[in-house]
């Protein structure tokens, strides 16, 4: 007779349950969200007000080809967002890489937003977040 194991041991995989990759799903599209908010959502609708009433600066910072870029990357963020989320509900086998063009697609968002409307504090937390989220993701991943 086998001796019951208790605990975790490499021989004996974690459960990845449905109710924790859909929680880790809501926090991904969470983190998205606000990074997109924090990061080019409102300081866009601010520099476009300013634009509007006449602050030739903040003109040249809403109609710069950067700033475009950064609004069309945000699509991209989007995109490795809702992959992400696929693939951690359909358990597929790729996690990590998912999490890895996540983060890095939000870390360029923040690099595009600090060169385009200036550096934002809430950029550090935001990163600190993803990247924790994604490291779980993959660890969570392989022991499933």
């Amino acid at each position: 007779m086998l001796p019951a194991q208790v605990g975790y041991s490499p021989e004996v995989r974690m459960p990845f349950a449905l109710r924790y990759r859909v929680g880790l799903a809501v926090t991904i599209a969470l983190i998205t969200y606000f990074a997109w908010a924090v990061l080019l959502a409102v300081p866009s609708a601010a520099f476009g007000l300013a634009a509007a009433f006449g602050n030739r600066a903040s003109r040249a910072v809403v109609e710069s080809s950067i700033s475009g870029y950064a609004a069309g990357w945000t699509w991209a963020l989007v995109l490795f967002g809702v992959a992400l989320i696929v693939v951690l509900i359909a358990r597929a086998r790729f996690t990590t890489a998912a999490a890895t063009a996540w983060f890095l697609s939000l870390a360029v968002l923040v690099a595009l937003s600090s060169i385009t409307y200036g550096f934002t504090w809430l950029a550090i937390p935001t990163l600190v977040c993803a990247f924790l989220i994604a490291v779980y993701s993959g660890i969570a991943a392989r022991a499933a």
